[in-house]
């Protein structure tokens, strides 16, 4: 990971909205030297279909954009 210093990260959360109590961003702080943790361009991804791509895969593909490219979308980033 520290080789490819990534410029974002996807982190896919496999439960629930905060049922870990688990801050998303917090987590990856001691791995600062990444580029994509000091620019916090760490995007937490919840949905559940994300992790069934075969018959997802347009839904999946759509949320990445989205994620990382909301202006594409008329959302803010």
């Amino acid at each position: 990971l520290f080789s490819m210093d990534p410029d974002i990260i996807l982190d896919i959360v496999h439960t629930p909205g905060g049922r870990t109590g688990e801050n998303e961003k917090a987590v990856w702080a001691p791995m600062g030297a990444l580029r994509a943790v000091r620019d916090q361009k760490i995007y937490p991804i919840r949905d559940e279909f994300i992790l069934h791509t075969s018959q997802f895969v347009a839904a999946s593909v759509k949320l990445i954009a989205e994620t990382i490219h909301p202006e594409v979308f008329g959302r803010k980033k």
